[in-house]
């Protein structure tokens, strides 16, 4: 990647980043934005919804209203307040979000050379997460530390039965072929049966390029009248969801990074309005879309609507005090604890699941879930420890080259 082409669009195309005063000023701020704090929180608060709905379709699977072959009276899918364990609304969430926080720093400031590190660091920042979420699925393969099938065929959930949701199993299961898919088959291919959250790491990284692009694009033509500067994106958004309804959420969270203001001057009530409508779409559910006059239109865009009204609502509330740090813990244990629950559930919670119910101890999926959550967060703490320690490394490499983009 040209490491001048993003300092020459970075001054050429907007001459007030030819003053050094003002490019100063622009990078103090892009640090400033870098993390915000309310979003980092709902991304962690996401993330156990995730682990909700993967309890629910695992271990009391005729709740979920996904299979025919359960009483659709029983089923929560479609009732209020689905939202808080609706898993594939809350991936939504997740791309619209990482196509918000991709992109706003660099429509905010203009300092598009911080594309090209955030570009050249995209593939080592997601590869080591997901190359250890996958040596420790492998060592729980070779221990026999997976006791899923057993506990699926007591609760009859095809998703538990499947290794939550898994596009097939590793046939050899060698150490190699997990490092292969951690390191590589996961970002360019989508094998995720090591691990099946890793799915969506197809998807991020992909897009995540499309976001760049389309960022250099926008500031190119910044000067053009912002809703003239929608078209390409929409048309973009279009050309991208006849590939994968996955990737229309992204340019959502792109589009609103770019129209919404650095601040948004609203009431409370409106606030509130906005935050409830949100959580209301992101309650939606069918995996064969909405029919509309003959036209169905796929859940992800109903569930990235409401992710645009809940990102809009607080993107630029500011925390203080306990709120702050706890937002920040849970930005930071959102990717750690997201890759590891799958596996925690067909380990652990399916052990102790069995060996609930083998006591006679009542409520054995309740216990089990929360059993399950507890050793998911806590083996996440020291995942994020690593996961930080391999950031600062990503930067102190980096450090060189950012100031040669930046001079």
């Amino acid at each position: 990647m040209d490491i001048d082409f993003f300092r020459i669009v970075s001054v050429n195309f907007n001459p007030k980043i030819q003053n050094s005063d003002y490019k100063k000023d622009m990078r103090q701020i892009t640090q400033k934005n870098h993390r915000i704090d309310i979003l980092e929180g709902l991304r962690g608060i996401a993330a156990l919804v995730v682990f909700l709905f993967h309890w629910l379709i695992g271990f009391l699977p005729q709740f979920s209203g996904l299979w025919p072959n359960f009483p659709k009276e029983q089923a929560w899918l479609g009732r209020w307040g689905f939202f808080f364990i609706n898993g594939s609304g809350a991936v939504v969430f997740f791309f619209v979000l990482s196509g918000f926080v991709l992109s706003r720093r660099v429509l905010l400031t203009y300092a598009t050379e911080t594309i090209g590190e955030a570009a050249l660091k995209r593939w080592p920042r997601l590869a080591f997460p997901t190359c250890v979420a996958c040596l420790i699925s492998w060592v729980f393969f070779a221990t026999g530390a997976y006791y899923y099938p057993s506990a699926a065929l007591i609760t009859h959930s095809p998703w538990l039965g499947g290794f939550a949701g898994a596009a097939g199993l590793p046939s050899q299961r060698l150490l190699t072929d997990a490092f292969k898919q951690g390191l590589w088959d996961t970002f360019f291919s989508g094998n995720a049966y090591y691990d099946s959250s890793m799915w969506t790491m197809h998807y991020e990284f992909i897009a995540s390029f499309m976001i760049f692009g389309t960022c250099l694009l926008l500031v190119v033509y910044r000067n053009l009248p912002q809703w003239i500067s929608v078209f390409p994106v929409l048309i973009i958004t279009l050309l991208c969801s006849s590939v994968s309804p996955w990737y229309p959420p992204f340019f959502l969270g792109l589009l609103i990074a770019f129209l919404l203001p650095e601040r948004l001057k609203v009431s409370k009530v409106t606030r509130i309005i906005l935050a409830s409508f949100g959580l209301y779409c992101l309650g939606y559910f069918n995996s064969d879309g909405l029919r509309i006059h003959g036209y169905t239109i796929p859940f992800q865009y109903i569930d990235g609507v409401g992710s645009i009204f809940v990102i809009s609502s607080c993107y630029d509330v500011q925390l203080k005090g306990w709120y702050q740090k706890s937002a920040q813990f849970l930005g930071q244990l959102s990717f750690p604890f997201y890759l590891l629950h799958a596996l925690f559930i067909c380990s652990f919670g399916s052990w102790l699941f069995l060996t609930l119910k083998t006591h006679h101890i009542v409520h054995p999926s309740f216990f089990s879930g929360v059993a399950t959550l507890v050793v998911s967060i806590l083996a996440s703490l020291p995942f994020i420890k690593a996961n930080t320690l391999w950031l600062k490394v990503l930067n102190n490499v980096m450090q060189p080259l950012r100031k040669k983009m930046q001079s």
